[in-house]
């Protein structure tokens, strides 16, 4: 039978997508991070040391293996390994990606038991005001009442909501934020979807899978139709 096709949206809000798993400290991954850059430098060339942070073991601090042009990185520490990716090519070749490297390393390493796993999906919707307030119902179902006199302008917007889900958990933070050079604003949907103790190394792939359908189906359920159209729309360079 065959499979159906995995709908991408051509102009997705999405900017980053992080995998990761935590472990209790290993020693040996800190004593053999040459080994791990030898794994991947034919994919992920470039090496990023950590700063120093006070206050902060820097054996708890990633190191980062990044492609040539820095969109794909893997993030190495005493106690964690992470797959990300800034230009995502849809789930089924993510998860590829980050299966063939985090598992070759696992067993390495025997990492057989885990204390979390993580599959974050960071959004930015671009928006532009309307005499000074955010059009939130152009881009979520989400009503927002803070007034006796009924629906009320939003100016801004910091919302952390977490909840039980299935298995899991899932940590949603919805803010207003402002680029670097405070030209443009963005709305930012922040999806972080855990798994809890008891987890093994050997499950990390239901695991991933798990996560990216819970993540896709509440994403689906908050965009509106109008903002799911423009998401369908594609870009002219």
């Amino acid at each position: 039978m065959a499979k159906a096709a995995v709908k991408v949206y051509p102009n997705s809000p999405l900017q980053e997508t992080v995998f990761e798993i935590r472990f209790p400290g290993e020693p040996a991954i800190e004593c053999h991070r040459d080994e791990i850059y030898d794994r991947v430098r034919d994919i992920l060339p470039k090496v990023f040391v950590p700063s120093v942070v006070p206050a902060q073991a820097p054996a708890l601090q990633h190191y980062q293996f990044k492609s040539d042009d820095e969109f794909k990185s893997l993030l190495v520490s005493l106690n964690s390994l992470a797959y990300s990716t800034k230009k995502y090519p849809g789930f089924p070749e993510f998860k590829k990606q980050a299966l063939s490297v985090l598992l070759p390393l696992g067993k390495r390493f025997r990492l057989n038991t885990l204390n979390r796993v993580g599959l974050r999906y960071i959004n930015l919707i671009p928006f532009t005001r309307r005499d000074g307030a955010i059009l939130l119902d152009q881009f979520l179902n989400l009503r927002l009442v803070l007034s006796d006199r009924g629906t009320s302008p939003i100016t801004q917007i910091q919302i952390v909501v977490s909840s039980p889900c299935e298995k899991g958990s899932m940590t949603l933070r919805i803010e207003s934020v402002t680029s670097p050079d405070q030209a443009r604003e963005a709305l930012l949907l922040d999806f972080d979807y855990s798994r809890p103790l008891p987890l093994k190394f050997s499950e990390i792939e239901s695991y991933l899978e798990e996560g990216h359908t819970l993540t896709k189906k509440l994403f689906e359920s908050l965009i509106t139709d109008e903002y799911r159209k423009v998401m369908e729309t594609e870009l002219v360079v």
